[in-house]
């Protein structure tokens, strides 16, 4: 997986287990463990410098909360992926595990963390088609995330 704006920067992917190759020449790969949980790779990434940050999967609240601050100090083009129902779905589940933390979700937070949504499924002969994708643009002047 090599593009035009992965050439030049330095890309660090964090996972659970190996699963995303990387061809950028300039690539550091994480894996984590029961003494360095995901989110904590997250946090000390940023030590690293990087152009691009790719999460293997936001299943936590802490590694939610770590990942919407990393994107939020400049670190657009960034990925991750997380479980939801829809790409809608998914806005409210970063809600959901940053509610840990937050008795209010940061949804300023999130809104500007999140550039683009792609909603992936599994078709019934089991491959995976892109559903839908959503691009968020803010938050609405009552709060609600607004979606193109």
């Amino acid at each position: 997986m090599q593009s035009p704006g992965f050439v030049n920067d330095r890309v660090v992917v964090i996972e659970d287990a190996r699963e995303i190759a990387i061809t950028s020449p300039d690539c550091v790969q994480m894996l984590s463990s029961d003494n360095t949980p995901l989110h904590r790779l997250v946090k000390h990434t940023l030590r690293y410098r990087p152009g691009r940050i790719i999460v293997g999967e936001i299943a936590d609240g802490d590694t939610a909360i770590q990942m919407i601050q990393a994107l939020n100090t400049g670190h657009q083009g960034s990925c991750s992926s997380i479980h939801a129902n829809s790409a809608e779905d998914a806005l409210a589940r970063l809600e959901d595990l940053t509610s840990i933390r937050f008795v209010v979700p940061p949804k300023r937070a999130i809104s500007t963390a999140v550039g683009c949504i792609i909603f992936v499924n599994r078709g019934c002969n089991g491959a995976r088609n892109i559903e839908d994708v959503i691009y968020v643009n803010g938050l609405s002047e009552t709060g609600e995330y607004v979606c193109a």
